[in-house]
């Protein structure tokens, strides 16, 4: 495969769509509304799919059908290979992993949610466009405090990664080791209560610790992708799933007091 560095997640789906000539791509409801952004700025017709609790999706697809698979919270790499063994023209959405196998016919991540750099995808790719794109600039408008949640224009035509985000990556690591170690010790601390089974594979760099547990959580954590009804699995996950960040160190008496009162 190819790999390209464009600037944000979504401008790499485009960037797929754009290259492979998809006209109808099957996409979860449980994802960014900025993925449906990127599918529907090509002209591209959407159907949708649910999952069940294991993340993996309920129907089953056509043979020759274009599939978003998202690898949630970093942790479902043995769903994305196991789909990629039914399907041939799987498309990996790996921006809540750091790591990215390089299976289906094409896959993206989001380079902000680990590394302090103002934008950045990498993106794995069979097909290459006979284009020219440009490089980003648009960080230079925006505060380093707010570079992790820096939104991109989806009227914008798709770009390449910025020369200062280059730049960045070649000086700049994650530290991996640490990210699943702290991991290990939530998961440790919060397993027996935790909803969601979890079982990383070593190709798991996780974005964050995904907590599922049927009540309120009285802490601001993270949640994911509202607007379904709580009939479904995906509603389900947005009333009752948190995201316990791992570029924290986080006090083991705090999370027993909050999460398993």
């Amino acid at each position: 495969m190819k790999k390209l560095l464009l600037n944000c997640g979504r401008n790499s789906l485009r960037y797929i769509i754009r290259a492979y000539k998809i006209k109808e791509i099957y996409l979860p409801y449980y994802t960014c509304p900025s993925v449906w952004q990127a599918v529907r700025a090509e002209k591209c017709n959407i159907k949708f799919y649910h999952i069940d609790k294991n993340l993996l999706p309920i129907i089953k697809f056509p043979n020759k059908a274009y599939i978003l698979y998202t690898n949630y919270f970093g942790i479902n790499t043995k769903n994305v290979i196991e789909l990629s063994l039914k399907y041939k023209n799987l498309i990996v959405d790996n921006s809540q992993g750091y790591n990215m196998p390089e299976v289906g016919i094409a896959g993206f991540n989001s380079i902000r949610k680990f590394l302090p750099v103002p934008d950045g995808s990498y993106l794995y790719t069979n097909k290459i466009l006979d284009e020219e794109f440009e490089n980003d600039t648009s960080y230079k408008t925006l505060y380093t405090s707010n570079l992790k949640n820096r939104n991109f224009d989806i009227s914008e035509n798709i770009k390449l990664a910025s020369t200062k985000t280059i730049t960045m990556l070649k000086k700049i690591h994650l530290d991996t080791e640490l990210r699943l170690k702290i991991f290990n010790e939530i998961h440790q601390i919060l397993q027996r209560k935790n909803l969601l089974y979890i079982n990383l594979t070593n190709n798991d760099i996780p974005y964050i610790y995904p907590f599922l547990i049927e009540k309120e959580i009285k802490h601001k954590f993270e949640t994911f992708w509202s607007a379904q009804p709580i009939n479904t699995t995906e509603g389900y996950f947005q009333k009752y799933l948190i995201g316990i960040p791992l570029d924290i160190t986080l006090d083991e008496q705090f999370l027993i007091e909050n999460l398993l009162a």
